[in-house]
């Protein structure tokens, strides 16, 4: 069961957004987190066009909803990276799986730090539950992935197994 933050429901006025490690980490001679600051400064920073081009995004966001179009319509009007909420709840079963699966270092990243901070918080009230909230190569001592879906982290199944 999950409840995701409905951008058909809730404002989206004053939104966050996301800068992804792979932007912010860069260290080209003009970074990409630079160039990427500069776009997000454009939009967010208040003196510039940018803050005007998210003022317009947000009055045109109104404007459709002023006209009745729903908020799961003029949402797409929204940047992507936009920040949203939601709430989770899980059977044993499926919250293994989740962290078996998108704990591995292949996953996006989002997700992967996400789903690292519910299993510490499982962890935190019932530690006993560590071992199970773990990336599915910590589990099983080998990469489940294949040659093409391998971190490099643990050898492949082949390599373990010899059937």
């Amino acid at each position: 069961m999950k409840n995701q933050q409905s951008q058909r429901y809730v404002s989206m006025d004053n939104f966050k957004y996301t800068i992804p490690e792979t932007i912010l980490n860069n260290s080209k001679p003009i970074t990409l987190k630079d160039n990427y600051d500069n776009v997000l400064e454009y939009y967010s920073n208040s003196y510039s066009l940018y803050r005007d081009m998210m003022n317009l995004l947000k009055i045109a966001y109104q404007a459709l909803l002023n006209v009745g179009i729903s908020k799961e319509d003029a949402r797409l009007i929204l940047p992507e990276g936009t920040y949203t909420e939601g709430v989770y709840g899980f059977t044993l079963e499926v919250l293994i799986n989740l962290c078996n699966k998108r704990l591995c270092s292949r996953a996006w990243w989002e997700i992967r730090e996400l789903t690292q901070k519910i299993a510490d918080q499982v962890i935190e009230v019932l530690p006993e539950l560590e071992p199970y909230l773990v990336p599915n190569c910590k589990k099983l001592g080998y990469c489940p992935g294949g040659k093409k879906n391998t971190c490099g982290k643990k050898p492949l199944r082949e390599e373990v197994i010899h059937d």
